[in-house]
């Protein structure tokens, strides 16, 4: 299965995000709030790869936006239940706000996952 897929399965079955929209692109007509998933880097060897993913968190303001990034955070450390996956790391939690137009509050959770390889 392709990783961004895995993730999205993996933070759609939470039920603290239920109210977040997770998707693979933005949408065209932004909502208020909702989650982006992307690959944007990482290894593929012959027995593992180490996907980096990045996921952003856009919502209605920075406040909401900043408690979710953690609670998005802990989800996806806690994503090693899965049966292929060795190791989640959270390398990065960041205030990235989308200049706009218009402006939208946002901010970026980079995550390197460390999978069987397909």
């Amino acid at each position: 299965m392709i990783i961004e897929q895995l993730v999205k399965q993996w933070l759609d079955s939470d039920p603290h995000l239920q109210d977040w929209p997770v998707t693979l692109t933005v949408p065209p007509n932004r909502p208020t709030r909702f989650i982006t998933i992307e690959r944007t880097g990482g290894t593929q060897g012959r027995y593992s790869a180490t996907p980096l993913i990045t996921l952003q968190i856009w919502a209605e303001n920075r406040s909401e936006a900043a408690y979710t990034a953690g609670t998005v955070s802990i989800r996806m450390l806690e994503m090693t239940a899965l049966a292929d996956i060795a190791d989640t790391q959270v390398e990065s939690v960041t205030n990235l706000p989308f200049p706009g137009p218009p402006p939208h509050a946002r901010y970026q959770v980079l995550v390197q996952v460390t999978q069987a390889a397909q």
